[in-house]
């Protein structure tokens, strides 16, 4: 198969699943969800296996539903909250730390 560019419009996700089984597909041309998705195989593959790719750059990966979520909108009182305590934490100096040890 040849590789295909796809538009941003055209990188589609589809997440399909029923009542009855406990995992959902997850169908996506998203590159940051491709290696999101690739990342959680390798670390949690009870939960997370690559079935299938398309060839054309698709990816399917079949997920524990219970990794699915669909959450209500954080207030802006909410994320100056979690801002204010992730700054009290000198959180960005640990991201940073870890960051560069990796290289």
């Amino acid at each position: 198969m040849f590789a295909v560019s796809l538009s941003r419009y055209e990188r589609e996700t589809i997440i399909n699943f029923n009542e009855e089984e406990k995992t959902a597909d997850v169908y996506t041309h998203s590159p940051a969800l491709k290696q999101r998705l690739k990342m959680m195989a390798a670390k949690y593959p009870q939960d997370v296996q690559m079935i299938r790719k398309n060839g054309a750059g698709g990816i399917t990966y079949r997920v524990a539903k219970r990794l699915i979520h669909i959450s209500l909108p954080k207030s802006a009182d909410w994320k100056a909250s979690r801002s204010a305590k992730a700054k009290e934490a000198d959180y960005a100096s640990h991201f940073k730390a870890h960051k560069t040890s990796k290289h």
